[in-house]
């Protein structure tokens, strides 16, 4: 079952009132191959683009570029008018991106205003979100958090802030990151299948080391608990000690 891998940009961050303006989609073999690739400029409904100048928000403007001169220029299609092609694409593939739950939420809530259904579109429920592929990095201390910036500086991957948040941009980055984070075994030739279930990959060296730092902590938890056991012990012990004493 190959991937989609896809990255939204939206009006806003609730599916159920904000649309989505633009759409970028790599298509890849569960090896995480690239297939192909595809992008889409969305015009947003009124209602959708009128809830976000009353946040009185500019980050959607500022940062994605968005207006609707510029959208216009593009040649932004609605939704509707995409949906098909975005099904034909979706259909029998595993979604996958960055944080995918919220691609998934703003395709769910798009498509079931044109009468589709994502759930029997795609061909499988699980997603692949490289935020969870590189959840070592956290772990092991490496990054702070999973945002995809800090992901790219961890793996050597050039990130352009200027160039952010266009969804062609930062879905290249998110499969050139995952790529990054399974390539050792890749290397070695071994099948990676990405498909379906749980994602089978190997981290090597990062992996290994957040095992340990994990293990260590466990110990060491282990041992600061069997020390206050001992402490406590002894502390009871001098106040029996101390009664005896007293009652001598």
């Amino acid at each position: 079952m190959d991937l989609i891998w896809i990255d939204l940009e939206t009006t806003g961050l609730d599916a159920k009132v904000d649309a989505i303006i633009e759409a970028a989609v790599i298509i890849t073999t569960p090896q995480l191959e690239p297939l192909a690739h595809h992008h889409f400029i969305i015009d947003p409904p009124i209602e959708a683009a009128a809830h976000m100048d009353a946040r009185d928000d500019d980050f959607v403007r500022r940062r994605v570029g968005y207006s609707e001169e510029r959208w216009r220029d593009l040649r932004a299609r609605p939704f509707a008018d995409v949906a098909d092609d975005l099904v034909a694409l979706l259909k029998g593939r595993r979604l996958a991106g960055h944080v995918t739950h919220f691609e998934r939420d703003f395709l769910t809530a798009e498509l079931d205003r044109v009468g589709v259904t994502l759930s029997r579109v795609l061909g499988t429920f699980r997603l692949l979100d490289l935020a969870s592929l590189a959840y070592p990095l956290v772990a092991g201390g490496w990054i702070g958090e999973s945002a995809l910036w800090r992901i790219c500086t961890a793996l050597d991957v050039e990130y352009d802030s200027d160039r952010a948040h266009s969804a062609y941009y930062d879905i290249r980055l998110t499969l050139e990151c995952a790529r990054r984070l399974v390539r050792p075994q890749l290397a070695e030739g071994d099948r990676v299948d990405f498909s379906t279930g749980a994602p089978l990959w190997v981290l090597t060296d990062i992996e290994r080391q957040a095992a340990e730092i994990t293990r260590r902590t466990r110990e060491g938890i282990k041992l600061i608990r069997a020390q206050n056991e001992i402490m406590g012990a002894l502390k009871a012990r001098a106040e029996i000690m101390n009664k005896d004493e007293v009652a001598k």
